[in-house]
């Protein structure tokens, strides 16, 4: 919307994870932004201090576009502990599925679930639902 400048003359807020400089100079002057960002980095660390002896990361996120959005961000953050615990990705599997496959997850497992609107077959899925059932 803001690189188009679509309904000039409509004051706008824009909020976006982490907005650039130079996006904020695109802006229309009747138009605001606030940005948000996400410290996956801080989150691993501080899960990891919490249960020191984790050996598995299952990373749980959906396969709308969002939601592959926040995997890459957290791959990222997760980068520098690679060495410490082992990185699993699971994207968009069915609900029952993959409830069923974290019920036989290994000792020593730590879920972090990122964000879930959409399955492989393309189902809409409530995404705080989903995570009461995980």
């Amino acid at each position: 919307m803001a690189e188009y400048n679509l309904f000039p003359g409509i004051p706008k807020i824009y909020i976006t994870p982490q907005l650039t400089t130079k996006r904020k100079a695109q802006l229309a002057n009747n138009s605001v932004f606030g940005s948000f960002g996400f410290d996956f980095r801080g989150n691993i660390k501080h899960s990891l201090e919490l249960f020191p002896d984790t050996r598995k990361m299952v990373v749980i996120s959906g396969n709308g576009i969002s939601d592959k959005g926040f995997e890459n961000t957290f791959k990222r953050g997760s980068k520098e502990f690679m060495s410490q615990v082992a990185f699993e990705y699971i994207r968009g599997l069915e609900v029952e599925k993959l409830l069923s496959r974290v019920e036989n997850l290994p000792d020593r497992s730590l879920i972090y679930y990122l964000t879930y609107s959409e399955d492989t077959l393309g189902r809409r899925i409530n995404a705080v639902k989903f995570a009461e059932q995980l």
